[in-house]
């Protein structure tokens, strides 16, 4: 009998663990650093995390985060992929499976919501579905995954609380 991963993941399995680990070592990274929605529940707080990238690199390198990414861009073509056509969430109406409408990410926001959605598609099932485009899902993982690569290189306190 076949593995679930060998069913499901047709792409390279190496590949989505390596992305899920760092993305599960970002998310406690934030949490160490007090990246949290509130006090009670220790959840990574991704709605001012683009803030506080922003906030770091513009101390550092005098850039938004964006912008540090979009300058590395033109070296990572899977990166410049996952800027121009970013992950998708998945939506309903009626009953009918579908997906949000493309758009593109043109600020650190839409560039961290390109990254978790990448995450939440493949850990929650969303790209799991006949017909989908594998070697796309692939650029969105490897694309994500660098950029998690550059946070670490743009916020030292981070890359610290991800290290250890």
């Amino acid at each position: 009998m076949a593995s679930y991963a060998e069913t499901f993941v047709h792409m390279d399995r190496d590949l989505a663990l390596e992305f899920i680990v760092a993305f599960g070592r970002l998310e406690y990274a934030m949490k160490a650093y007090k990246l949290l929605k509130d006090k009670e529940y220790a959840d990574p707080d991704w709605k001012t995390f683009p803030d506080h990238l922003d906030k770091a690199t513009g101390e550092t390198l005098g850039v938004t985060f964006y912008e540090f990414v979009r300058e590395r861009a033109n070296d990572a073509p899977d990166v410049a992929y996952l800027m121009e056509k970013p992950a998708r969430t998945q939506t309903q109406k009626d009953g009918q499976m579908g997906w949000e409408p493309p758009y593109a990410v043109r600020d650190t926001k839409l560039l961290t919501k390109a990254i978790k959605t990448t995450r939440n598609n493949l850990f929650h099932g969303g790209k799991y579905i006949e017909g989908d485009d594998w070697q796309r899902n692939a650029r969105l993982i490897a694309g994500s995954l660098r950029v998690i690569e550059l946070i670490l290189e743009a916020d030292s306190d981070l890359a610290f609380h991800f290290a250890h």
